[in-house]
């Protein structure tokens, strides 16, 4: 709400960049301390696992800050950031969603743990973690290049496309679910 109002601000009033970095510091210590969003780990990378509290605040600070600019400089090209937040965020939201949509129509909590995420699909298959990272993040490259191209039919027809597609996906998933399932 914070960066939301900053921004609005800015738009008709322009702050200077001292009093937006304030903002941007506060908004994001606000969600790594007290909603407790913040890297924890780095899984490998670098040979660094786990990250000492002390060490995983500010850093989760700094990319919040980092990738909320990143945005911000983006911005100033019509739909351009919109497009790209859109195609980036579609295979978790699409994922989540399906998921809950799943566990509902089975008689169960949406937050009921299970495997019906497309990740678990993979595994399931064998697939290692490092090939379904690739995976996944080929998909949202994939969609957002896709977002990027059609971003001028309008955000309703892109949507419906983006949803379309994700109706094939699942129904790929499900098919390939099943045959294995005959199969194996």
């Amino acid at each position: 709400m914070i960066i939301f109002s900053m921004g609005v601000r800015d738009d008709f009033l322009r702050l200077n960049a001292y009093k937006k970095m304030i903002l941007q510091v506060l908004a994001a210590v606000l969600v790594v301390v007290f909603a407790e969003v913040r890297i924890t780990s780095f899984y490998g990378l670098f040979g660094v696992f786990e990250l000492n509290y002390l060490i995983s605040v500010p850093f989760s600070v700094f990319v919040i800050i980092v990738i909320t600019n990143a945005f911000n400089l983006i911005d100033g090209i019509d739909a351009l950031a919109t497009s790209i937040g859109i195609g980036f965020l579609f295979v978790p939201l699409f994922d989540t969603l399906r998921a809950f949509i799943l566990r509902i129509s089975q008689g169960k909590s949406p937050l009921f743990a299970d495997r019906q995420h497309i990740h678990h699909f993979f595994l399931d298959r064998g697939w290692s973690h490092t090939k379904i990272a690739l995976f996944m993040s080929g998909m949202s490259l994939f969609f957002i290049g896709l977002c990027l191209v059609l971003q001028g039919i309008g955000s309703f027809y892109l949507i419906t496309l983006l949803v379309a597609v994700g109706l094939i996906l699942h129904f790929t998933i499900r098919i390939l679910s099943n045959t294995s399932k005959l199969v194996g």
